[in-house]
């Protein structure tokens, strides 16, 4: 999504409890974190009535399930995330700049998580899919900026003797709306269409520990378009079809 930093200020607690062996685990975790506004939500726009904007606080409960065998490894998750002091725009045509950040977020979310890892050599097989239901609890609104239904199935291959692996992976999803509900002047959010991505890895390893790989995002070119954070109607583009390539290694 578009302005969303890929490291973001972040303070995080957590406990966790359970029950391990050595082949299946059931653990329970609480954990409370804190955003920290961005220099851009903090100061801009500059307003008269500005006010200093709070950390965001997102704390959370997950029950999770793990079992493991020689050649398959699975995970069942249940999780509620109750989000505190969103910083959201606030859209205000009396102020110059017509918006204003302000700590104005209360969501509140549910949902269900399962994963399945197998494992024939030399083939890989992951597929991940989940079920998540959000409230707007400011609003009283469903809150589907993120989609509720996500699968991941990706299948990947390794080639021991010539050292090249690869890994494709499909990203699905589908629910998802263009804006936030209280984001926009433009009307009700609207659904966004179905979301599908394939994407690419190639690696070489050589013997002297370097890794040689390239990687194909959005390899058929589908024009797949993503909830807006500053509520643009419609969404916005997802990565058109990119190639990138890299040399990595480990000393």
């Amino acid at each position: 999504m578009e302005n969303m930093p890929d490291h973001m200020p972040r303070q995080a607690q957590a406990r966790a409890t359970g029950k391990t062996q050595a082949r299946h685990a059931c653990i329970s975790v609480e954990s409370v974190s804190f955003r920290a506004p961005t220099f851009a939500e903090q100061y801009y726009p500059v307003e008269p009535t500005f006010s200093p904007l709070d950390p965001e606080a997102l704390d959370s409960f997950e029950l999770v399930f793990l079992k493991q065998r020689d050649h398959w490894k699975a995970e069942f998750v249940l999780f509620q995330n109750e989000w505190d002091d969103g910083i959201l725009i606030r859209i205000d045509p009396s102020l110059a700049s017509g918006y204003i950040y302000e700590n104005s977020g209360e969501n509140q979310s549910r949902g269900v998580e399962a994963s399945l890892a197998w494992l024939p050599e030399p083939w890989r097989v992951d597929l991940n899919g989940s079920y998540v239901r959000s409230r707007n609890l400011t609003v009283d609104q469903d809150y589907d900026l993120f989609p509720p239904i996500m699968i991941n199935v990706g299948v990947g291959r390794t080639f021991g003797s010539h050292g090249i692996s690869f890994y494709l992976n499909n990203l699905y999803s589908d629910g998802a709306q263009d804006v936030a509900y209280n984001r926009t002047l433009l009307g009700s959010p609207e659904d966004l269409p179905t979301y599908w991505r394939t994407d690419l890895n190639v690696t070489k390893r050589f013997a002297s520990g370097l890794d040689l790989f390239a990687n194909v995002i959005n390899l058929f070119d589908r024009d797949n378009r993503v909830p807006s954070v500053l509520g643009l109607s419609g969404g916005v583009a997802d990565r058109p079809l990119s190639v990138s390539a890299g040399l990595r290694g480990q000393f």
